[in-house]
Order: C-alpha cells, then structure tokens, then sequence
C-alpha cells in the first residue's frame, strides 16, 4: 500500500473536510488532492519524472503535505531541506523547487513556483490515485548524534510503519481531531505527524511566521491536540491569561528536550489537558510516551516507556560496544526489528545495524530516564547545536576573541548558553544576539564574561569545570 493511496481512501470517505488550515488559507481533503494533482502535472511538465530526487526548498505546509504525496505517487525522492543544505551535504539531485530563483543553483536545474499555476487548482482530471504510488524516499534533515546537520534517508515504506504510531500519544486517536505542532512543517517529524493525522482523518494547524500568535490560533480554531516543546510551554506561561486560549486542548505533548516538574505542575494550572510526554529522534520516530499526572509529576529526567513493538532498544558505551542485555543504562541505541525497515544518514559509509543517540538514558521498572549525553551539545526545544559548532561561528563573527561556550540551565529548566570569551573589550550583547539568532535557532545566552586568559587543567584543556564555579557565584 502507497502513501498517496492511503490518503485518497481517507479523502474519499470525507472531501470536504478541512485537512489544512494556515495562517492565510485551509485546505480541505479534496482540495490537497487537487493539490497533488497541479504539482504532479507542473513538474512533469518540466521535465520530473519517477526515480529522480528533488529539492523542496519551501517550507510551507501545504507543498510539504503535497509533496510528500507527490513523492509517492511517482515514486520520487524529495529532500524537506535547504538547497544550501542539501549540496553541503553533497545530496546529488535533478532539480530544486522553490518560490524564488536562486543564485546557488543552475538555473537549468530549478523549478520555481509561480502564482499563475494555482489558477488551474482543481480543474485537471486526478489519477488514479488508489492504484498508483509507491517506491518513494523521504529525505528530512536532523542533528543527528553530533550536533552538526545531516540528512537522513528514509523509504516510503518505512515512514507508512512509523506513521501508525501517530503524533507519539498513547492510546489516542486523531480521527475527527484537530492537531497542532509548533514545529516547522520541513521536519521529518512534523512530517510523519501531520500525516499520521490525516490518514486517521484528523485536521492539522499548522503555523510558521505567525507562530508568535499560537494561543490565539489555538483558541480560534478550536485545537484539542498539540505537540509542542518545553520552550513553547515557557512561552506560553509568560503570557497573561494564556489559559482562557488553551480551553480546546484535550491532549498536549511534549518533546524535543526536557520539562522539569514544576513547569509540568505551572502549566497544569492554566490548562487541563492531559499532559504526554515522550522521546524520539528524526532518525527513527517516536520511541517512549508516557501520559502523566501533573498534579504527582515523575522525577526529573522521566522519559517514559516504550511506544511500540517494532523497536529493539539497547544500550552502548561511550565508545559505542554493546553492553550485555541486563545492562540498565548506558547510550542508547535503537534499530527497527524488521531489517528491511531502516533509515541511514545520506552518504554515511559505515553499515549501521543500531542507530546511536549520543543520549545516556537509564532503564527502571517506572520507565526510561534521561542521565545525559556524551557530546557537548545544546539541545533547545529538538533544536541541536556542537559547541564546538557554536564557538568557530562566533569566532568568525568576532575576530581576535576566542568563545568558549557552555550548556546550563536557566530559571525553567531549559538549556542555554554560558559565554567565556577573551579580547581587548567587552562584547555588544546586541551584536551578540543577532549572531546566534541567524546560525541557532531558539539559542540565547543567559551569562556573557570577558576574561583577561581562560582557565586551563594540568593538562592544557580549559577548565569547564572553573568556569561552571563562576557561573554558581553569580
């Protein structure tokens, strides 16, 4: 069975049903197959056809929902990426689509969308699309273990088998539902959940430079089900009154990174959702959940169970061997029980058989908890950072400085960053923040210091440790 099939039968039983709704427009079922229908005519009519691999270099909800039935229909594949991304990463590809000509790509090798074509919208004749599709790749972009972009490689197939689990909720259906995520509609995981919510005949709100406004769209159009990040929920708790825009919610869940408990027990004052929380990865999908009581909130560091049954979840040490079975932590590695169901870092020539997170958790009879990580990574609401990534970037914005950047928590609970820095004069806060702002999604600095020279070990590395000292006597 075709993901373009899978969705035509939903949208059979229900054309007119919102499917899509936006900041400036909604979509019904019949009206994002009519959608498919322009796209696939457009492109073939430059020149696309089955097995090619494009670049959608637009991350507006209704072209990534359309292409990404597209991609099954004519068994295409389709990076949810920048063309700047996809060629630093050497992704060969045919061709990029996008809004707006681009200096980067041979213009021979770029279709761009132009208003004219949504003039014809539902006045071509659709295909077959119960008896067609199949075949196609899914090419999203992650972190990955390293805090560096890679994009990871996915078949149709294996991405329909993740999509039954949902938006990652336990023993909840979205049929009839209208489901929210605050994260971009280019993610592999807003991806799999905005679908997941359609085949189970659901409505998605999906929002991207209004994003600010989310609880008064929340409350206009009614959502009951969000999935969303603690960064988002410390948002909203700063806003007045944000309870009197969350009473539709049903279910909320919450990813990405960690929540501490007494957020998790502030947020259940203004609203009375039930509260999941979960862990999953671009790599592999949803993998633990957990529906919570905020009024008796876990310990720190809950992650929750297991979600589903086609997962093997081991653990590893820091050097990446296999620990024996009873092992009850260590570095996470997750692979899918069915071999032929795997998903691969673009261009990785190492054969993984386990996928490793870089996360240490620890196993108990409660569930899964979070300990740590083995890179120096900044983790803010699923966006991930290298330190490493983080300083050659400033050092390249501020010449003659040298940045050392550390990870520590601010008054929520949520990570941000600590600057050491060296040079003759104080850096601009402002100038500062416009750096991180453009490179770092969602990364703030909450501590900056200039020190004459940076503290060193016996051995010559800095000494993180002095540094963290400085911070606690602040």
């Amino acid at each position: 069975m075709s993901l373009i099939a899978e969705f035509a039968r939903t949208a059979r039983t229900r054309p007119k049903q919102i499917a899509l709704l936006t900041e400036k427009s909604q979509m019904s079922y019949g009206d994002l197959l009519d959608l498919v229908t322009l796209l696939d005519i457009e492109l073939h009519g430059r020149g696309v056809r089955p097995g090619q691999t494009l670049v959608l270099d637009r991350a507006r909800a209704e072209f990534c929902l359309a292409m990404a039935l597209v991609l099954s229909l004519r068994g295409l594949s389709v990076a949810f990426t920048t063309a700047k991304q996809a060629t630093e990463a050497e992704l060969a590809f045919d061709r990029v689509i996008t809004s707006t000509p681009r200096d980067d790509v041979d213009p021979e090798r770029q279709i761009v969308i132009e208003q004219g074509w949504f003039s014809a919208l539902g006045s071509y004749p659709p295909p077959d699309f119960e008896r067609l599709g199949g075949g196609g790749r899914f090419i999203t972009q992650s972190s990955g273990t390293t805090g560096r972009p890679k994009l990871v490689v996915g078949t149709e197939e294996e991405r329909i088998g993740t999509l039954q689990y949902g938006a990652g909720y336990r023993g909840v259906s979205l049929a009839g539902r209208r489901f929210c995520s605050t994260l971009s509609p280019w993610t592999g995981w807003a991806l799999s959940t905005n679908l997941a919510t359609l085949l189970q005949g659901g409505s998605v709100l999906s929002l991207t430079a209004e994003a600010d406004k989310l609880p008064a769209y929340i409350d206009l159009y009614r959502v009951d089900a969000l999935a969303t990040t603690p960064a988002v929920i410390g948002r909203l708790l700063e806003i007045p009154d944000a309870g009197q825009f969350l009473s539709s919610v049903r279910d909320i869940r919450i990813g990405g990174s960690l929540m501490s408990p007494e957020m998790t027990r502030e947020f259940a004052e203004i609203c009375e959702a039930r509260i999941h929380i979960g862990y999953g990865t671009t790599e592999i999908g949803p993998i633990l959940t957990s529906q919570i009581d905020p009024k008796a909130p876990p310990p720190a560091g809950f992650v929750g169970s297991p979600l589903r049954d086609d997962l093997d979840l081991r653990f590893f040490d820091e050097k990446g061997a296999l620990l024996p079975d009873e092992a009850s932590e260590g570095v996470l590695g997750i692979r899918f029980t069915d071999p032929a169901r795997k998903r691969h870092y673009l261009a990785d020539e190492e054969e993984r058989d386990f996928i490793l997170t870089g996360d240490i958790l620890r196993r108990s009879d409660l569930g899964y908890f979070y300990v740590g990580r083995i890179k120096n990574i900044i983790n803010f609401g699923g966006n991930k950072y290298a330190l490493e990534t983080v300083s050659a970037a400033l050092e390249t914005a501020f010449p003659g400085r040298r940045f050392v950047p550390l990870v520590v928590p601010d008054a929520k609970g949520l990570e941000r960053l600590a600057l050491f820095y060296t040079g003759e004069s104080e850096l601009d806060g402002g100038e500062l923040r416009r750096v991180l702002e453009k490179d770092f999604v969602g990364i703030t600095a909450i501590h900056l210091e200039r020190l004459a020279t940076l503290p060193v070990t016996a051995t010559g590395k800095i000494d993180t440790e002095a540094l963290h000292r400085r911070i606690a006597k602040v």
